[in-house]
């Protein structure tokens, strides 16, 4: 893939998002849709802009939801959804690490070899831009493998390591959440 076609491709999902984004704004401030969109307070009997923003701003969302702590998303939406940023948070941090890690190290390695084998050449008989930055760029049998294999080391065991503080959190959460006094609904699933 050269770089054109990678530019024209993030382009176009970036405009789907877009579209997607706006559609949900829309459709979020019909009254109709507000069981769809806020069933749990409207459970609670409280006003689906109850502590929200009657803005038309469609990324007022994201204000609120960067500014709410995991003990109003507790009360709020219960233990499943403060599970699912926990998870989400986690890859975030995965993504994060690695990559502060990675890009500088891997792409030089990969980019400063000077290797042009017959298994990086494309269909049309020319290097890609994005080929030069990836393993296929580096000789076999090159000593600049061992980055790659020392990278993906390290990105295994960062992975584990935030995947088990996740795992103990997301554990003391379900505890605490067990051996609370008040019942809740959210918490049981009917089957």
């Amino acid at each position: 893939m050269d770089l054109t076609s990678f530019l024209t491709s993030f382009g176009t999902s970036f405009v789907i998002f877009l579209v997607l984004l706006l559609l949900f704004t829309w459709l979020s401030r019909k009254p109709g849709n507000y069981v769809v969109y806020y069933p749990n307070r409207i459970l609670k009997g409280m006003d689906p802009w109850e502590g929200g923003s009657k803005t038309r701003n469609p990324f007022a969302w994201i204000r609120e939801a960067l500014s709410s702590t995991e003990e109003d998303v507790l009360a709020m939406s219960g233990v499943d959804a403060a599970v699912y940023f926990v998870f989400l948070t986690t890859a975030l941090g995965i993504l994060i690490v690695a990559g502060l890690v990675l890009l500088p190290v891997l792409l030089p390695v990969a980019a400063t070899d000077h290797s042009e084998t017959s298994s990086n050449i494309t269909s049309n008989g020319t290097l890609s831009e994005l080929d030069k930055l990836s393993m296929g760029h580096v000789k076999e049998m090159s000593h600049r493998l061992w980055a790659f294999v020392i990278a993906t080391y390290w990105v295994s065991f960062a992975a584990y390591y935030l995947l088990w503080n996740a795992y103990k959190h997301v554990s003391d959460l379900r505890a605490a959440a067990l051996i609370s006094p008040k019942v809740r609904a959210e918490q049981f699933a009917v089957l």
